[in-house]
């Protein structure tokens, strides 16, 4: 009966390491998060952004490595009226279905969004600001790579 056990034992290791294989293969589970630590201060603040309703590209390279896929931001608002934003999207797309929105919910309110973010080879992120904010602080908490 042993002769069974190890054909089943040696079917299931080169099972193992197909699995494995093909998940590098497909590029899955190969990206490692890299908690940024401790920043001294915000690393955008509004005065850095234009609230025009239109987008414009946020460069995040001084922050984040070469290399990096998604940021990882927190992002504080206060818009002076309900429904305002900031979106934020991968400065490939086009559409904006599917960009994170940082929503305001109440006017004049202090509001905190945990966002990921995609970026580009040059890691930029597009942004869009609609008027009536009073402030935006963007922190980079870390980033994939």
């Amino acid at each position: 009966m042993q002769w069974l056990i190890d054909i089943v034992l040696e079917a299931v290791a080169a099972l193992g390491y197909a699995t494995e294989t093909w998940v590098e293969d497909k590029g899955y589970l190969t990206s490692t998060y890299v908690h940024r630590g401790d920043p001294d201060d915000y690393d955008v603040v509004e005065g850095d952004m234009v609230d025009d309703n239109n987008w414009h590209e946020l460069d995040l390279s001084a922050i984040v490595p070469e290399g990096a896929k998604a940021v990882h931001l927190v992002v504080m608002t206060m818009f002076g009226a309900v429904g305002r934003g900031l979106f934020l999207r991968n400065t490939s797309q086009i559409q904006p279905y599917n960009a994170a929105y940082c929503i305001s919910t109440v006017g004049s309110v202090l509001q905190y969004f945990d966002i990921t973010q995609s970026l580009d080879v040059n890691r930029k992120i597009d942004y869009k600001i609609e008027p009536t904010n009073i402030f935006i602080l963007i922190t980079v908490r870390g980033w994939w790579l």
